[in-house]
C-alpha cells in the first residue's frame, strides 16, 4: 500500500561520493588509461594529415591499374598494398624512440641471452649469413615476378575474360607474392645491428611500476608492496616473451600465452 513504510532493513541506493573518483581501482584505471591515451593521441594526431596525404598519393597512383579486374589481385594491387605498409606515424622521433623503448625482447637461436643483448661481432656473423640468403632469395623472387607479370599480361590482352589464363595468372602471382614476403623478411635479418635491450627493458618496468604505483599511492595502498608485487609480475612477462622469442617455438607459432 502507498501509505506504508518501507520494511525494516531494506538496502537503498548507495550514496554516491566524489571521493570514489580518487579512491577506486576502477577509475583510477579509467584515469590512467585516458592519460596513456592523450599521450599517444599528443604524439601521433599531429601526423594525420600527412599520413592521409601519403595514402591517397599512393591511392592516385596504384589505384586504377590495382583495381582493373576483380578476377584475382593484381601485382598493383599488391604493391599499392606494400607502399601503404610503409606509411606509419611512428615515423618520427618521438616514434622511433618510443618502438625502441617498448621493444620486447629479440628472436634468439641457442642462446637466450641473445634476446636481450647482441655484440658487433656476434651481428656481423648473422648479417653476412643473411645477406648471402637475402642475395639468392631475390634473384627467385626476381624470376617469380617475370613470370607473374607475364602471365598478369596475357591475361589482360584477353580482358581478364580466359578463367584458365585468370587461374595461372593468380597462381604465378601468389608465388611471386610468397618469394617477396621471404625477401622482406631476409632483407630484414641483413640489416640487423648489434643491441642492449637490458637498459630499455629495466627503464620500462621502471616506468611501469611509478606509473601504476602512483594511484596506488594515492588510494591509500603500500606503495613498496606494490612494487613487489609488479615486479614479481613483470619478470615473469619478460620470462614469456623469451621463451616465445625462441626460432623453433616462434617458427611454429607458439608465443608467449603459454609460459605466462
Amino acid at each position: 500500500m502507498a501509505g506504508k513504510n518501507p520494511q525494516k532493513g531494506a538496502i537503498g541506493p548507495e550514496r554516491w561520493e566524489w571521493s570514489r573518483l580518487l579512491r577506486t581501482k576502477d577509475w583510477w584505471a579509467v584515469w590512467l588509461g585516458f592519460l596513456l591515451l592523450s599521450i599517444g593521441s599528443a604524439i601521433y594526431f599531429p601526423k594525420a594529415a600527412d599520413i592521409r596525404e601519403k595514402l591517397e598519393a599512393i591511392d592516385a597512383r596504384y589505384s586504377e591499374h590495382a583495381m582493373r579486374t576483380d578476377k584475382f589481385k593484381t601485382i598493383s594491387f599488391y604493391q599499392m598494398s606494400d607502399e601503404k605498409q610503409k606509411v606509419k606515424a611512428k615515423d618520427g622521433p618521438a616514434g622511433r624512440f618510443l618502438a625502441k623503448f617498448l621493444k620486447k625482447p629479440r628472436e634468439w637461436t641457442g642462446n637466450p641471452l641473445d634476446a636481450f643483448l647482441l655484440n658487433e661481432e656476434k651481428a656481423a656473423d648473422k648479417k653476412r649469413t643473411a645477406i648471402v640468403k637475402y642475395e639468392r632469395a631475390q634473384v627467385v623472387m626476381q624470376a617469380s615476378f617475370d613470370v607473374a607479370m607475364a602471365m598478369e599480361k596475357a591475361a589482360e590482352t584477353l580482358s581478364f575474360g580466359d578463367e584458365g589464363l585468370n587461374q595461372r595468372a593468380d597462381f604465378a602471382i601468389s608465388k611471386w607474392r610468397n618469394n617477396h614476403m621471404k625477401v622482406l623478411k631476409l632483407e630484414k635479418d641483413a640489416g640487423i645491428e648489434s643491441y642492449n635491450q637490458i637498459g630499455y627493458l629495466l627503464a620500462l618496468g621502471v616506468t611501469f611500476a611509478l606509473f601504476f604505483g602512483f594511484g596506488m599511492k594515492v588510494m591509500g595502498e603500500s606503495f613498496s608492496a606494490f612494487v613487489k608485487g609488479f615486479g614479481f609480475i613483470f619478470a615473469v612477462g619478460l620470462v614469456a616473451y623469451v621463451c616465445a622469442g625462441e626460432s623453433v617455438l616462434k617458427y611454429y607459432g607458439i608465443g608467449y600465452a603459454p609460459w605466462a
